[in-house]
């Protein structure tokens, strides 16, 4: 995947955040802490440049974030959408 700087939240983005939010999660840096308690090592700045296309997301990452988030599965389903479709989609463009 080539590296994109839209510097605008993508829809991978939006994704995350939406799942966060309905845990009641609303920080990078919250998010941040769940993973390293649970032995995962991503940084806010990571998950930020994910999230704003900035960088490809990490492929560990999907695993991770399910597991401390304990997902449901359609949230699974989203999240894999969201990672396959739209990690380089700004919200609101069709991807």
């Amino acid at each position: 995947m080539t590296e994109t700087k839209t510097g605008q939240l993508t829809v991978f983005g939006a994704t995350i955040l939406e799942l966060m939010a309905r845990r009641g999660i609303r920080q990078w840096k919250a998010l941040s802490v769940l993973l390293e308690e649970a032995g995962h090592h991503y940084t806010p700045q990571r998950i930020s440049n994910w999230a704003y296309g900035r960088h490809a997301v990490d492929r560990s990452f999907g695993r991770a974030f399910n597991e401390v988030m304990n997902l449901t599965e359609d949230e699974r389903h989203q999240l894999a959408d969201a990672f396959v479709f739209g990690q380089e989609v700004p919200v609101g463009e069709v991807g």
